[in-house]
């Protein structure tokens, strides 16, 4: 049967910056097949290159032995399990027709040759009938208790025993030897009186030890083979079971199996199995080789067993372009920086870069999970870069000079130009008279700029102002309004709390109002606007004329006030009044007020309109 499982590649894991992977990206798998001509079933096996694939269990196949592993279809060219993989391959199942034995037992009897047979064919009956003293020959049998005689005609399938029969002489009895599956032993034909002799070979059983005679099946009393037998007796042989402790090393080099009797320990192997590029970890009870499942070698065995060594990668780290000797480290380890190298040129060493093209640093403390090799670069002068600068190109500077201050970047709308520093968080001012010893990084300070908007109250325009976060603003000129005096900027529009620029630093985008204070004398500092329209209402006729309509907007231009009308408070706290409830006819009058106090004095604004 051929199977074929095709896989060519398996992707290679990465975590982080691991420098080059050997190869990239891919780890290069080859396909083993086995083509076992007609045999049983091996699957395909999966193998990294420059790897030994693990043989498999030999295959089976009615009547024939297998034979070998060969590279070729014609069988000329056997395959050695410790050569490496470097390409697919199909190996091929060699097989030996199977031979046969035919062992004639003659139970004491005089010797019979034992045949050789091809699979399927007959066993052929002897010439001449064995003899035994006291016994008569009675033909051929398959078992020992001779309920089957032999069919000299049959087609031999497996190795075989044919038992002589015999008729013991009256004056005589048997002792036979009940082996329990193990080696045939002899039946003695003794008299009455006479004692069994003891069988000169122990009989062997597979799997087994033997341990003994005894006089019973339990076998709890040995036989005494002192003892004089007056009739046919039947002597036991005891066993003691044998395992085989084997040990599967998943890849590596071969240790042998061990034979250990029921209840004793297996030993463990002096010394461990190698495998190219791994290192041995243990052995296992599980063939997973799960943590915490280590065999342990002081446990009795009662059955056969499989032992499974663990093993781990082993990676190779490569550093190029340095005199650094490479490190081989376990799947999953780390490798710390070397220290920096030097060449005797006098280049300057830069970094270690997963690449020959330098396109990205190698970050040490990443997991090794594949052989890599780093590079280490050399320059003759360093780089300083100046970051958040877009409009500064970067500058080379020999070694242990020191690198021009450049002009100092233009503002933007929004952002101010604060300094160099030496940090990316702004702690640390660069120092321009510092001495360059590897690639430096400068880095510009901007702070943002934030608006003063200037509310005058009525009074002149003052434009904005912008102000760089953490600074003072500088005080404009101050507004004119009339013959009113400017009496400050404050921080609200009622007035509780006066801007300090001489002390204050802008945070944020703010709003200044311009507090004024009436000249000295005047009682009516209110000043309105007054905005009259008439509005398109129609109503039913009236006897002397039509309705009027007419909306007054009252606006106060000092803020809010309290608003009368006819001398009654109709709106309190507004900057605007709006009338327009009252209906009249084409003529009429009324008055409105706005009261408003300012610095504890009450001013007041009348005014009388006609309909």
């Amino acid at each position: 049967m051929l199977v074929i499982l095709t896989l060519l590649a398996i992707p290679s894991c990465k975590h982080g910056n691991t420098g080059t992977l050997e190869p990239e990206p891919e780890q290069v798998v080859y396909t083993v097949t086995f083509d076992t001509d007609g045999g049983s079933e091996i699957s395909a096996k999966s193998v990294n290159a420059d790897e030994a694939v693990a043989q498999p269990d030999s295959p089976t196949k009615t009547g024939f032995v297998f034979d070998g592993w060969y590279t070729d279809s014609q069988l000329t060219t056997a395959w050695d399990f410790e050569t490496k993989v470097t390409q697919n391959i199909t190996l091929y199942a060699k097989w030996k027709i199977l031979v046969l034995n035919v062992t004639f037992f003659t139970d004491g009897g005089t010797e019979i040759d034992s045949q050789k047979v091809n699979y399927n064919e007959k066993a052929v009956k002897p010439a001449s009938d064995p003899t035994k003293e006291n016994c008569t020959f009675d033909g051929w049998y398959t078992d020992r208790t001779y309920s089957t005689e032999f069919d000299f005609t049959t087609e031999i399938t497996q190795d075989i025993t044919i038992y002589a029969k015999w008729i013991v002489s009256e004056e005589s009895f048997e002792v036979k030897f009940e082996t329990s599956g193990g080696s045939d032993i002899a039946t003695q034909v003794i008299k009455e009186n006479e004692k069994a002799t003891k069988p000169d070979v122990d009989p062997t059983r597979e799997h087994s030890k033997f341990d003994g005679w005894y006089a019973d099946e339990g076998c709890s009393v040995a036989f005494d083979f002192d003892t004089e037998l007056t009739e046919a007796t039947t002597i036991y042989a005891k066993w003691i079971p044998i395992y085989t402790v084997t040990f599967n090393t998943n890849g590596g080099t071969t240790v042998t199996a061990q034979e250990v009797e029921d209840g004793k320990k297996a030993t463990k192997p002096t010394a461990d199995p190698t495998r190219t590029k791994y290192k041995f970890l243990g052995w296992y009870a599980d063939e997973n080789c799960t943590e915490g499942q280590e065999y342990n070698f002081n446990n009795s065995v009662y059955s056969n067993l499989t032992i499974y060594a663990k093993w781990i990668p082993l990676y190779t780290v490569t550093f190029i372009g340095a005199d650094i000797p490479p490190k081989t480290l376990e799947k999953g380890q780390t490798i710390a920086k070397p220290e920096t190298p030097t060449r005797s040129d006098g280049a300057l060493f830069d970094d270690w870069y997963i690449d020959e093209e330098y396109s990205a640093k190698y970050v040490f403390g990443s997991e090794i999970v594949a052989d890599i090799k780093i590079y280490a670069k050399w320059l003759d002068s360093w780089t300083v870069t100046f970051s958040g600068a877009s409009s500064i190109e970067p500058v080379s500077v020999k070694h242990n000079q020191t690198v021009t201050k450049p002009a100092d970047p233009a503002d933007t709308e929004t952002l101010a130009f604060d300094g160099w520093y030496a940090d990316s968080t702004f702690k640390t001012p660069f120092d321009f008279n510092t001495k360059i010893t590897a690639n430096t990084t400068i880095y510009a300070k901007w702070l943002p700029f934030y608006t003063i908007t200037f509310n005058s109250v009525d009074g002149s325009n003052v434009n904005p102002i912008k102000v760089v976060q953490g600074k003072k603003a500088t005080k404009p000129a101050d507004p004119t309004r009339g013959s009113r005096t400017f009496a400050g900027w404050y921080k609200d529009s009622s007035y509780t709390q006066a801007f300090d620029f001489t002390a204050e630093t802008i945070t944020r985008d703010i709003t200044l109002y311009a507090r004024w204070n009436m000249p000295e004398g005047v009682d009516n500092a209110i000043t309105m606007n007054v905005e009259k329209g008439q509005l398109d209402v129609t109503y039913s006729p009236y006897t002397n004329g039509l309705w009027m309509q007419y909306e007054y907007t009252f606006t106060c231009n000092d803020g809010p006030a309290d608003w009368y009308l006819n001398n009654k408070l109709v709106k309190s706290n507004s900057s605007e009044y709006m009338y327009t409830r009252t209906y009249f006819q084409q003529t009429g009058i009324f008055t409105v007020e706005a009261r408003k106090v300012i610095n504890d004095i009450v001013y007041t604004w009348t005014a009388v309109c006609s309909m």
